[in-house]
């Protein structure tokens, strides 16, 4: 009898070793395809993560863009008003040196009366006082 308790144990033992062997194949199985659905899931979730953060990187850089092309549109501007500004500034100087150098000229006289005539012209002639130095 006691063989016979023996393969019965031993078949006991034997079933119960390819029960946890079905079992721990199982698991793994299972294991795995958890861990390539979780695998799924990261990198959806990284995919979602990395077109958020472009497109946050791309409007940051449309908006510096504005702020860099406004800053350079002003600037443009600034400095086309200085140049226009040195330009009116070099005429009048000029102007006043041509006048003190006439002033000094023979010509000086005969362009003077000509102003004063024009100047009467444009004022629809009348009475005047002209002040000279």
């Amino acid at each position: 009898m006691e063989s016979s308790d023996n393969r019965i144990i031993d078949r006991i033992l034997n079933d119960a070793r390819e029960e946890a062997k079905a079992i721990i194949k199982e698991a793994k199985r299972s294991a795995e395809m958890l861990l390539e659905k979780q695998k799924e899931l990261a990198s959806h979730s990284a995919e979602k993560e990395v077109y958020s953060l472009l497109k946050r990187a791309e409007n940051e850089a449309a908006v510096i863009k504005g702020r860099v092309t406004t800053d350079i549109k002003r600037r443009a501007g600034w400095m086309v008003l200085s140049e226009k500004e040195r330009l009116v500034t070099s005429v009048l100087n000029e102007v006043k040196n041509r006048l003190v150098n006439l002033q000094k000229s023979e010509e000086y006289l005969p362009v003077l009366e000509k102003l004063i005539v024009d100047a009467g012209t444009v004022l629809d002639g009348g009475t005047s006082k002209l002040l000279v130095s």
